[in-house]
């Protein structure tokens, strides 16, 4: 957990040029970058897949507490591989074939509901159940790349788009989520794919996407990312800027807030957007 709560770190930091050790950070996250994600999903499949030790494995020990204690570890650091996962696809593109792997995954654990050890969890665990919902959800809707997707449809270059040449995904994606709507978590990854194959082919309306949307608004899905909002603990009028490291087990959530915006910044923010510039490009660019 210390390890995956450094790498958090370093992700959050590493192109926010007013921390002073933004270099190091940025060395730190391109020697990572290569095997990062496929070596933190292998450790959440295992993770999520894990038998719960025994007294039979483990020796009389392991009374039914310290099997509580385990499962409890073992939910935490799910949710923090996924934020990490998130994060990281914040800054870099995914694509379209791991976007079909991840969202093949994730029904298949049904968004964090159908863990292994589901026998274990208590009341006081279902917060945690929750926040592996949530990014599971957000990590599906960033791999699709919406901010670059708006860009490319106010410049009309949606070609351009990682999706625009991925017939065979496009059309295992849409086989794929016709078969959700049956948990909320679903809500926000099938807005976004309507988003996202209404813009490339604005022309094609057909049956199918029709369909994948009304099953996201059957879903409440507006209301579910208000209390997605709420799980993860940003209220209010502030936005997610960057990840707060916890600082003891006691606190389940690691979204930090930012600090209100300058004016001027805010007016360069909305500036740029008006020009058309998507907002991971604005991000780097502040």
């Amino acid at each position: 957990m210390c390890l995956l709560r450094c790498v958090l770190l370093l992700l959050t930091y590493f192109q926010d040029e007013r921390h002073p050790y933004r270099a190091e950070y940025s060395n730190c996250v391109n020697k990572l970058e290569k095997d990062l994600v496929s070596k933190y999903k292998s450790q959440f499949e295992n993770l999520f897949k894990a038998e719960a030790p025994t007294w039979e494995t483990h020796g009389n020990l392991m009374t039914e507490r310290q099997v509580s204690h385990w499962f409890l570890q073992c939910l935490r650091e799910q949710s923090l591989l996924l934020e990490i996962i998130f994060l990281y696809y914040a800054y870099f593109e995914m694509s379209p074939s791991d976007l079909l792997s991840f969202t093949k995954m994730f029904k298949e654990q049904g968004f964090g509901l159908r863990q292994t050890n589901r026998h274990l969890v208590d009341k006081s665990m279902d917060a945690l159940v929750d926040r592996i919902g949530y990014f599971s959800s957000l990590i599906l809707v960033e791999g699709m790349d919406i901010d670059f997707l708006h860009k490319c449809a106010l410049e009309e270059c949606t070609e351009q788009h990682q999706f625009s040449s991925a017939a065979d995904v496009i059309k295992g994606m849409d086989q794929l989520l016709l078969t959700f709507g049956d948990i909320p978590h679903h809500g926000p990854v099938l807005l976004a794919w309507v988003l996202l194959r209404h813009t490339l082919r604005p022309e094609e309306s057909s049956p199918v996407i029709r369909r994948i949307g009304n099953t996201a608004l059957q879903l409440e899905v507006f209301k579910y990312i208000s209390t997605m909002l709420k799980g993860l603990g940003v209220s209010g009028n502030n936005v997610r800027g960057h990840t707060k490291i916890n600082q003891s087990d006691s606190n389940l959530s690691t979204m930090g807030q930012t600090k209100e915006l300058s004016k001027d910044l805010r007016d360069q923010t909305v500036d740029l957007h008006k020009a058309g510039t998507g907002y991971k490009t604005i991000r780097e660019q502040l």
